[in-house]
């Protein structure tokens, strides 16, 4: 039995190059490349292979790479041991459950799919909680940081980082927080907020 993904060597430049350039302008300081290149050679080496051509030409970025079970274990263990993490499609399921369930749920996790012509800015979760929504009391943190995702590819960074030091200042305030964080405060309430 054999199993292949197909990603193109233009496909994994971009991802590499985006994670990079978002790196900068966000001001992170490492870049963590998780993969199975052990089991899927051609695909997630040339991913790798790729992504360290980006690396070497980013001289203030820290990068490193990482097995999918070795950094979803450390991952569970020690978030905060990642920076910036970048990977081939096939590995988000597994991470963005691992985010999750760290930091508090889908509803606080960013994500953007980069396409040629367009990308595609939203929560992490694939499942959001619908009921939430109707109820208006849905985490809207994960759609407000992907926002500044998409301010920081339209090369807009200081109104990411006006955007994410927002977010983070609300949370500073534990009543502030949407119920499934243990707060009072509807979407719309924490939004404004």
């Amino acid at each position: 039995m054999s199993s292949m993904w197909i990603m193109p060597c233009k496909k994994s430049n971009k991802i590499a190059e985006y994670a990079f350039s978002n790196a900068m302008m966000g001001k992170r300081s490492k870049v963590s490349a998780l993969h199975q290149a052990n089991i899927f050679k051609e695909c997630h080496g040339e991913f790798l292979m790729n992504t360290r051509k980006i690396a070497k030409d980013t001289k203030d970025i820290q990068y490193e790479e990482m097995y999918l079970g070795e950094a979803a274990a450390k991952l569970a263990r020690d978030p905060e041991a990642f920076d910036l993490v970048v990977m081939p499609h096939n590995c988000g399921d597994i991470v963005s459950s691992i985010a999750f369930s760290t930091v508090g749920g889908q509803g606080m996790v960013p994500s953007v799919h980069i396409g040629d012509k367009y990308s595609i800015f939203q929560q992490g979760g694939t499942n959001p909680s619908y009921e939430s929504a109707n109820e208006g009391n849905a985490n809207p943190t994960g759609l407000i940081l992907s926002a500044s995702m998409m301010l920081r590819q339209a090369n807009l960074p200081s109104f990411a980082d006006l955007l994410e030091a927002a977010v983070f200042d609300t949370y500073k305030n534990p009543e502030l927080r949407t119920s499934e964080l243990g707060g009072n405060y509807s979407t719309k309430e924490f939004t404004q907020k």
